[in-house]
Formats: structure tokens, sequence, C-alpha cells
């Protein structure tokens, strides 16, 4: 179906959502922080990004700020998985350019709905010549 990227510092939140995602049929590849996500992005050029805030090393925040600047993943859709809830993280992930903001603990089909949601509004920008597809 797609390829998505999984970016959490937690293995036991890749791995599930690696699960959830592939039972799904999904393409899954994973990656432990955010400049892993900026690298592993930028190599796999990945349908969709599940992207967490609060990583070591490199925030999703900040990650996300990388995935904007670069022309091989400005247009790649990133759906936030983040246990931070407040207004202010909200509103800075969407302003940075996130699609979609899940919370954890998170519902597979509300992960699965996000994620396929993210990916076909890209794909219909790409058929108006909005971007890449």
């Amino acid at each position: 179906m797609a390829s998505i990227l999984i970016v959490d510092d937690s293995p036991e939140v890749r791995v599930a959502l690696t699960a959830t995602l592939e039972d799904a049929g999904h393409d899954v590849a994973e990656a432990s922080d955010g400049r892993d996500a900026v690298e592993q992005a930028t190599l796999i050029q990945p349908d969709a990004i599940m992207l967490d805030i609060n990583m070591p090393d490199m925030d999703g925040i900040t990650a996300l700020r990388g995935l904007r600047s670069d022309p091989l993943t400005r247009d790649v859709p990133v759906v936030m998985l983040t246990a931070v809830a407040d207004m202010d993280h909200v509103q800075t992930a969407i302003a940075a350019g996130a699609q979609d903001y899940v919370l954890k603990p998170w519902d597979a089909d509300t992960v699965i709905e996000r994620l396929w949601n993210a990916i076909e509004s890209r794909r219909f920008k790409a058929k108006a010549g909005g971007n890449r597809p």
C-alpha cells in the first residue's frame, strides 16, 4: 500500500506501530531520533512519516523543520505521534508543517486512518499539480 517511516526513541513504540502498519499492508522503516529520521527520509523517500516530538539528539519539531527545508522531503506528509497534548505543541507542529497530530496512547484504526488521509491528500495535490507524487 504505502511506505511509512516511524520515528520514535522508544523501541516498544516502534515495534507496536510497525506491527500495526504491516498488518494493514504497509511497508515500514524505523528511525530512533530526529537526525536519523531526516537521513532515512532522504534515502528512502517514504509516502508518509509518523514522528514523535520528544526524542534525544534531535527532537521531532527540529526534524520536521529539516524535512520541510529539503526538496527531497518537503512534500512527504508527517503525522506527529506524541504524548505531548498541549495546544502550544500542536500549533508549533502544524506551523512547522505537520499534516496531523495523534496522541499516545493511540488507537490502531486512528493511526491508519490519519496516515491514509495524509497520503491521499498528498496524492490529490500531486494530481492537481501542487507537488510531486
